[in-house]
């Protein structure tokens, strides 16, 4: 034991070196695969902040000088100046340590929140929060009276980070909502037919596909109002928090517009097609009550059907059409923007043209298979 002792305090006489070379270490390290920048100047020049995730970089070796040194020291053997000095500040170290590592776990954390679309949409903000992080590599080392206030700025970045973050996800979830009401909505179902007492009785074909048609206007513009909700209001307050601006064309959202444009254009295309879908399964089923009413009589040898299977066709191909058209209402944003484009004046003699996600709804390959179906129905 007493050899071993020995060999200890030899080693610690010789780590004086080792102690000031690992003390001047950066104080932070990335665990992440990475090339090392071939070439960096004492002042700091040519250094890239490495990629995440981060840790607190403690060498090894003064872990251990500084657990040899306080049981030499308690044995009476002399420790050298350089590794007492760790040694005594081994709790200072610890807190540090520990604080450090609470920090970066915190901002693993919010950086782990962050969608792909997220990451782009604060990419200053990430940046900002980044170039506080870059000072725990360069100029700070376990030799830096500044670490404290470092722990501090880093806190201050992660709160300020946080709140912009927590903020963007609450106006994504309110956008989110909206997007999931549009998908889920069926414009037409069996309940608009029911009468006060529950049941379905059959109509005339005139007063069935008004009423189809009168539900499914209401709740459209139920719909387009909570639509018109993402641009005016929820993406307005994103670009105030993100861009500290309320213009709705900020290029720093451009990206999170788009995002959420093909988000919408998903959720009117679901809609279309599980509406059409139900539209065709009341048209198709045998073993519920009839939708309405049809006239048979004989004049002489020859059988009327009233109203016409040809008028009934025009009427459910009236009914489809109207649908698709339900995309009408949905009034596309300008180019880079969340403002709905202004209706085009194309010429005098006709409507002002009006960009929609019908022109691209429309030409869906599923629409367009489940209209022909549709339009088929009575042959």
């Amino acid at each position: 034991i007493h050899e071993r002792l020995v060999g200890s305090e030899m080693c610690i006489r010789d780590s004086t070196t080792t102690v000031l070379e690992k003390l001047r270490l950066p104080v932070l390290c990335s665990i992440a695969a990475y090339t090392l920048p071939t070439k960096i100047a004492k002042d700091g020049t040519g250094f890239v902040l490495p990629p995440p995730p981060y840790r607190v970089s403690f060498s090894h070796e003064l872990k251990m000088i500084i657990k040899e040194s306080r049981y030499l020291d308690k044995l009476g053997y002399r420790v050298p100046e350089a590794a007492l000095n760790v040694t005594l500040q081994e709790k200072k170290y610890h807190d540090i340590i520990q604080s450090l590592n609470e920090k970066l776990h915190d901002y693993d954390r919010l950086i782990n929140a962050l969608s792909i679309v997220e990451k782009k949409l604060l990419t200053n903000q990430i940046e900002e929060l980044n170039a506080t992080i870059k000072g725990g590599f360069y100029p700070l080392n376990w030799t830096s009276q500044r670490i404290p206030s470092y722990i501090e700025d880093l806190n201050l970045a992660l709160e300020r980070f946080g709140s912009v973050i927590s903020q963007v996800h609450k106006n994504a979830d309110m956008i989110n909502e909206v997007v999931a009401k549009i998908s889920n909505t069926l414009l037409i179902n069996g309940g608009d037919l029911k009468q006060a007492d529950g049941t379905i009785q059959p109509m005339d074909v005139g007063d069935f596909f008004e009423t189809v048609e009168k539900r499914r206007n209401e709740r459209l513009d139920a719909l387009v109002h909570d639509y018109e909700t993402i641009g005016e209001s929820f993406l307005m307050k994103v670009e105030e928090v993100v861009a500290k601006t309320a213009t709705g064309y900020s290029p720093v959202l451009g990206v999170y517009y788009h995002y959420w444009e093909k988000c919408i254009y998903n959720a009117v295309t679901k809609m279309i097609i599980r509406s059409m879908a139900t539209f065709m399964g009341l048209l198709q089923c045998k073993e519920g009550p009839p939708l309405f009413k049809v006239l048979v009589s004989l004049n002489g040898k020859e059988m009327l059907v009233t109203p016409s299977l040809t008028e009934v066709d025009k009427l459910i191909t009236k009914g489809v059409r109207s649908m698709v058209e339900s995309a009408r209402h949905f009034v596309r944003w300008m180019h880079g923007t969340c403002l709905c484009t202004d209706p085009q004046i194309i010429s005098e003699d006709e409507d002002p043209y009006v960009f929609s996600f019908f022109q691209d709804i429309s030409q869906n390959p599923q629409v367009v298979k489940l209209a022909l179906s549709l339009t088929s129905q009575t042959n």
